[in-house]
C-alpha cells in the first residue's frame, strides 16, 4: 500500500492537474485529454472486465520491468489546439510543502525519454511545476530543459534494478553523473533536481501556454482555405 506521503503527493498532483492546468488550457484554446495510465485504466465497478482489469493500474504501478516502466512514463495529458494543427504533451510536477527544498525534483527517465522523442521525432512536451510552499509556477519545453547535474538512484532498489538504471541513464544522458541516494521519497526510480538558483530563472508555465496559444492563432490566420487542401495536412514551420 502506498505511504501517506505518496498518497498526499498524488492528491496534490491530481488536484493541480484537473483544477488548475486543464482549465487554463481550455481558456487558452486547447482541448486537454488525459494520457496517464492510472487515469485511462477502468476502475473497479466500471462494468468492463470485472475479474481483474479494474486493478491493472494498481498492479502496473508496482512493476519495475522495462516495459512496465515505459508504459508508466507517458505524460499526464495532451493539449490539442482548437484552431491550428498543433498539439503537445503536458507533464505535471508538484512539490508538497513538507518536501520543499527550493528545488524542482522529478523522475529522470520520463524526462530523458521526452527529450529523446523531441530530438528524434519532434514530439513536444511541456513540463509544468507548482511549489505548494512557495506558491510559485515554473515550466519548460523538453526542447529547452534547464541545467541539472546528477541523476540520483535510490539505494532501496535491487542490485539488478540499480545496474539497469545506471546503464539506461548513461545511454540517455552520457554527459551527466550518476549517484546513489538514501532518499525514500517518490517511486524509487532515478530522479534529478533543477536547483533553486536555476529554477528562479525558469519561466511561468502559464506564460508558455499563453505564447503557444498566440502562435496557434497566428498559424490559423495564415492557413490557406481548407477547401483547397482537402486531405493534405498542413504543418507549422
Amino acid at each position: 500500500m502506498p505511504s501517506s506521503n505518496v498518497i498526499k503527493h498524488t492528491k496534490l498532483h491530481d488536484e493541480f492537474l484537473h483544477e488548475c492546468v486543464k482549465p487554463f488550457l481550455v481558456d487558452h484554446g486547447f482541448y486537454p485529454m488525459t494520457l496517464a495510465y492510472h487515469d485511462l485504466t477502468p476502475r473497479e465497478g466500471s462494468g468492463w472486465h470485472p475479474r481483474g482489469y479494474a486493478h491493472a493500474s494498481e498492479c502496473l504501478r508496482e512493476k519495475t520491468c522495462p516495459t512496465s516502466i515505459f508504459l508508466k512514463h507517458s505524460s499526464d495529458a495532451i493539449a490539442v489546439s482548437k484552431v491550428a494543427d498543433c498539439s503537445f504533451m503536458v507533464e505535471v510536477k508538484v512539490t508538497p510543502e513538507e518536501q520543499d527544498s527550493g528545488n524542482m525534483a522529478m523522475e529522470a527517465l520520463p524526462l530523458l525519454s521526452h527529450v529523446e522523442a523531441w530530438k528524434w521525432r519532434g514530439v513536444r512536451c511541456l513540463y509544468v511545476h507548482w511549489d505548494e510552499s512557495e506558491k510559485t509556477h515554473h515550466g519548460f519545453w523538453t526542447s529547452n530543459v534547464p541545467y541539472w547535474d546528477n541523476v540520483l538512484i535510490p539505494i532501496r532498489n535491487t542490485k539488478r534494478e540499480k545496474d539497469w538504471y545506471v546503464r539506461l541513464v548513461r545511454n540517455l544522458a552520457p554527459d551527466h553523473g550518476v549517484r546513489f541516494t538514501t532518499s525514500n521519497w517518490g517511486s524509487g526510480e532515478p530522479f534529478m533536481c533543477i536547483r533553486e538558483r536555476i529554477l528562479k530563472s525558469v519561466p511561468d508555465w502559464r506564460d508558455l501556454v499563453a505564447q503557444e496559444s498566440r502562435n496557434c492563432e497566428k498559424a490559423a490566420r495564415q492557413r490557406p482555405d481548407r477547401d483547397q487542401w482537402v486531405g493534405r495536412p498542413i504543418y507549422d514551420a
